[in-house]
């Protein structure tokens, strides 16, 4: 059975997003005006349902939509949580130095991408960022009033947000282990292995069931050397459960 596509889900996630957005707007026109920050959290949900649109077409359009306008949206949709608790809680907004924030954060993020195409930088400005806004919102749904049971669970569900974005950052530079079943001509596996490093893992560690023993001219030109090796064996064709050929065979029993 074929497991479902996660593409898949974040459409889920985007039409109900979309769904809550609609209910937000119909409660901001039948509540009284004095009751501030409901079309911000409409728009909220919006901008934060099209980031994730965009985050699901990934390969499919420029990065610059699925990875920088993406991410923008979705920061704009965090500011207007924050924005639309404080006006709940009878505040004002203060827009200019929070846009120029997310311009700053939008700008470093293109720089990350296209200059120095760094993925662990990215990660790690979105999840400040993350930590920042909802630090900020778990304050502010904290006091609101009346206390109940929407205060706590809004302010829980903000909290646990910033607990996942900050055990994101203390793993950021954790190492990584690398597995594959036969170490051949090593080219996949050097590429697995810096790719790996690339997104910012402090060490890598490579593990293979079966070593080939190439010619010593083979050997000497293989790109990686495997940490880990089950088995070595000589240079032959391999097959059993788990492998294939061009596709086929994958399912053959051992």
């Amino acid at each position: 059975m074929e497991l479902i596509d996660p593409r898949t889900l974040l459409l889920v996630a985007n039409l109900l997003g979309l769904l809550c957005a609609l209910v937000l707007w119909v409660q901001a026109k039948s509540f009284p005006a004095d009751i501030g920050g409901l079309r911000d959290w409409a728009w909220a949900v919006v901008l934060m349902a099209c980031a994730c649109g965009l985050v699901s077409l990934r390969g499919r359009i420029p990065d610059a939509a699925s990875i920088i306008l993406a991410n923008g949206l979705l920061l704009f949709g965090e500011l207007l949580l924050v924005f639309g608790l404080l006006r709940f809680n009878g505040g004002t907004p203060q827009w200019r130095r929070a846009v120029d924030d997310i311009v700053g954060i939008v700008v470093l993020l293109t720089w990350l991408t296209y200059g120095s195409h760094s993925y662990a930088g990215r990660l790690f400005i979105m999840s400040i960022a993350h930590v920042a806004f909802f630090s900020v919102g778990a304050w502010l749904a904290w006091q609101a009033k009346p206390a109940g049971f929407g205060r706590h669970f809004l302010s829980g569900t903000f909290v646990l947000i910033v607990l996942v974005a900050a055990w994101r950052l203390a793993t950021l530079s954790a190492g990584v282990e690398d597995t594959d079943d036969i170490l051949d001509r090593g080219e996949t596996l050097a590429a697995v292995c810096a790719w790996c490093r690339e997104a910012g893992a402090a060490e890598v560690l490579s593990a293979v069931l079966v070593e080939k023993q190439l010619d010593a001219a083979s050997m000497a030109a293989r790109p990686v050397v495997a940490d880990f090796v089950a088995i070595r064996c000589p240079d032959r064709y391999l097959y059993g459960c788990g492998l294939d050929y061009r596709g086929y065979w994958r399912n053959l029993p051992a």
